[in-house]
């Protein structure tokens, strides 16, 4: 059963949730999304047979094409980024985006050519979960979002590798040129290769679908060595989560829905729409 209907029973509880920024002053910031969370519950808009093929047809083509996927770990160099395209034999590759980049305003989006811009399509990926735990210095949180309410108010978005997960975002089409403003933009992110689908390819069940290999950016987990870029005791940032919702409003109900059903907070357990708050002083807490 597709989720559109739910989302009309709860239209007029969402409206406030369209203006981006406009509650991230509230005591308990979440809050003000329980109602679309509540309809994260009915999972995705495709059914339970269909979610089963797409995923061992994921499963397939990775195992025909595991021995050429080539990751790349932060900092990559132009040399590096230009293996994948020789290895692809094309002069772009399918880059997948799960976070800020659904929004086109996102200053991502802008900081790529207008013509990679315009190739953004709704997708699909395998494998990968979706979880706030990637952290920002402090002084990078307040200078583009606003003072801090807590202290650990300081996670954007990452993935983490989960076999059968599946996860929604957007593609983009990113010759050798925009592939590396973006690396050298997102910093401590590593690129990974991944297999996705076109969004509409997935919703329509009477349709075979087209199964792809793209890239995408994931900070790893710290290992005790080097810098340490994510943490599982920190909050989403509130004014960069409002934002995220704002993009999701531009694609449509279900696509909303997917994401609140597979976006885990920072202990990568806890699903976003269980929406708990947890106010940890980092500077007095050991993060292994």
């Amino acid at each position: 059963m597709k989720l559109l209907h739910l989302f009309t029973v709860l239209s007029i509880g969402i409206a406030p949730f369209l203006t981006p920024m406009a509650y991230a002053d509230e005591e308990n910031f979440y809050q003000i999304y329980q109602e679309v969370a509540i309809s994260s519950a009915a999972g995705t808009p495709w059914s339970a047979v269909r979610h089963l093929e797409l995923v061992q047809k994921a499963k397939d083509l990775h195992s025909q094409f595991s021995e050429h996927l080539q990751r790349k770990t932060y900092p990559m160099s132009e040399e590096d980024l230009q293996q994948i395209y020789q290895e692809a034999q094309s002069d772009t590759i399918s880059f997948f985006t799960y976070s800020s980049m659904i929004d086109m305003e996102a200053g991502a989006v802008k900081a790529i050519s207008p013509e990679a811009g315009a190739t953004q399509m709704p997708a699909i990926a395998f494998g990968i979960q979706r979880t706030f735990n990637r952290e920002m210095a402090a002084a990078t949180v307040e200078g583009g979002w606003g003072a801090l309410k807590r202290p650990n108010d300081l996670a954007i978005l990452n993935v983490f590798e989960k076999e059968d997960a599946v996860l929604n975002g957007v593609v983009f089409q990113l010759p050798l040129s925009d592939l590396l403003i973006l690396s050298k933009r997102e910093v401590g992110y590593d690129l990974i290769p991944v297999v996705a689908m076109r969004w509409h390819d997935a919703i329509d069940e009477k349709k075979e679908p087209e199964i792809f290999i793209a890239y995408t950016f994931q900070a790893p987990k710290y290992n005790g060595e080097g810098v340490r870029y994510t943490n599982a005791n920190i909050n989403p940032i509130p004014g960069y989560f409002n934002f995220l919702q704002k993009g999701l409003n531009l694609v449509g109900d279900d696509f909303k829905a997917v994401w609140w059903a597979t976006t885990y907070l920072a202990d990568q357990k806890t699903v976003v729409n269980e929406l708990p708050y947890r106010i940890i002083d980092l500077k007095a807490h050991e993060v292994h």
